[in-house]
Order: C-alpha cells, then sequence, then structure tokens
C-alpha cells in the first residue's frame, strides 16, 4: 500500500499543499512480483468507509496495514472524519481483488476516548489481532461479528509503556515474530 497526501510536515504542523486546508489522504496498492518488480497498480477505493459529509478536516484512511485473513486481504486503518473532535480511531476492512474495499468495521478502543493509531496485524492470526502496544507487548482480538476487542493481559498503566508504538505487521521469522515499531514522543509546548 502506498500513501499519496497533500500535505508536508514542517516545524510541528501540517501544511496543506492545496488551497483546501483539508488533510487528505488516498491510496494505492501495489502488486509486486517475486523479483520485488512493480506489476500492477490500482487505486484502493475507500468510498465504503467515508463519511459522507466528513465531520472532520482530516479525510481519508491514514497508514493503512495490509494483512491476509481467511482467503481474503484485509488493511486496518486510522480513520478521523467521521467524528466531530477527530479522534484518531482504526478501522478495520476487507478488500476485493479489484482493490475496493467492501465492509468497514471501527474498532472500539480498550482505553477509552484515546486517539488510536498504528494497530500492527498480526500475520495468520484467527480472530483478527493485533500488537497493541509494544512495550509492554499487549496483544488486541476483533471480534467482526459484535465489533469487540478485547486485551491478552490488563491494560497497562501509563507508567508501564514506553514510547514505542505499532508501525508494521508482525510475521512469522524462524524462532519467533518480527516487526517495526517507531518511538512517538509528544511535545507539549505551545507556540
Amino acid at each position: 500500500v502506498v500513501r499519496h497526501v497533500n500535505y508536508r510536515y514542517v516545524g510541528g504542523r501540517y501544511e496543506t499543499l492545496d488551497p483546501s486546508n483539508t488533510i487528505i489522504t488516498d491510496n494505492v496498492l501495489v502488486r509486486l512480483d517475486d523479483s520485488f518488480n512493480v506489476v500492477g497498480v490500482c487505486p484502493i477505493d475507500d468510498t465504503t468507509a467515508r463519511t459522507t459529509p466528513a465531520q472532520f478536516p482530516v479525510h481519508g484512511l491514514e497508514d493503512m496495514r495490509l494483512f491476509h485473513h481467511r482467503d481474503a486481504w484485509w488493511v486496518s486503518a486510522t480513520l478521523r472524519e467521521h467524528r466531530t473532535d477527530g479522534r484518531c480511531e482504526i478501522v478495520v476492512t476487507q478488500l476485493d481483488h479489484e482493490g475496493r474495499i467492501v465492509s468497514a468495521h471501527v474498532a472500539s478502543s480498550p482505553a477509552g476516548a484515546r486517539h488510536e493509531k498504528n494497530w500492527a496485524p498480526i500475520e495468520g492470526s484467527d480472530p483478527i489481532t493485533f500488537l497493541w502496544n509494544a512495550e509492554p507487548p499487549v496483544r488486541l482480538s476483533l471480534d467482526l461479528t459484535i465489533l469487540a476487542t478485547t486485551l491478552d493481559r490488563a491494560l497497562p498503566t501509563s507508567s508501564e509503556c514506553s514510547s514505542a508504538r505499532g508501525s508494521s505487521q508482525v510475521i512469522a521469522v524462524p524462532g519467533g515474530w518480527l516487526t517495526v515499531v517507531h518511538h512517538a514522543y509528544v511535545s507539549h509546548e505551545r507556540d
């Protein structure tokens, strides 16, 4: 999945590159052969997951993570336009063979009213499971029937959690699992 945006991040602020003053994300599904050559490109049609009219000026599905589940391709992504407060929530969506989203499910946060981003899908899990927190590791399972989330351990306190967040899918490798995380630093300074 390749993400296209209409902004740049400069000096801790988002600057849109068009007069809309709206942050817009579009995504493209790129197909590769065994030698990693591009053999196909198609836009991901996210109409099914979008809110019309949008409630917040951040449009589109951000930070898509592609994964395979029950013989179908799925993505998890961050969605903001469906809430007037713009709080980030995770949407889990199934793709058809042409890159269209055929179903979209907003997943509830196990931590209440906090921003949710970068859930890392765990390869081969059933039900769909994500690495929700990297340090300490906490897995979150999603029941698509009732749209409920459950954690595999008690919710860690903020003092237990590091700034390490999910960033890629979690894949099986000989002897364990591999993922990429990033560290998020939040500045509380105001200009």
